[in-house]
């Protein structure tokens, strides 16, 4: 398993989020977004902004993606996550 915070995915908490593969950590981090933008919470909205920004540029989403893919590939396999199985969060808050 391997660790990232919404933080580290480029969003605005630092709940961790734990995943054996990228694909995985991205949904959990979309499901974290979903449930943070119906919470209303201002911070993870004002990201959501700058994220629909970059969206609406293919070539530019597509570049960050590849560098949040590359970033997770370089993690290293975390060793406490036996004492942390949560597969969703430790919460805070997020987005994507």
């Amino acid at each position: 398993m391997k660790r990232m915070t919404v933080m580290r995915l480029g969003g605005a908490c630092k709940t961790e989020f734990f995943a054996e593969t990228f694909e995985d950590m991205a949904e959990k981090s979309k499901q974290h977004c979903m449930a943070m933008f119906q919470a209303k919470d201002a911070a993870h909205i004002a990201v959501m902004e700058v994220m629909k920004t970059l969206m609406s540029d293919t070539s530019g989403m597509q570049r960050w993606m590849n560098n949040k893919r590359a970033e997770f590939a370089n993690l290293l396999m975390n060793d406490d996550t036996q004492h942390h199985p949560r597969s969703y969060t430790q919460h805070h808050l997020w987005p994507l």
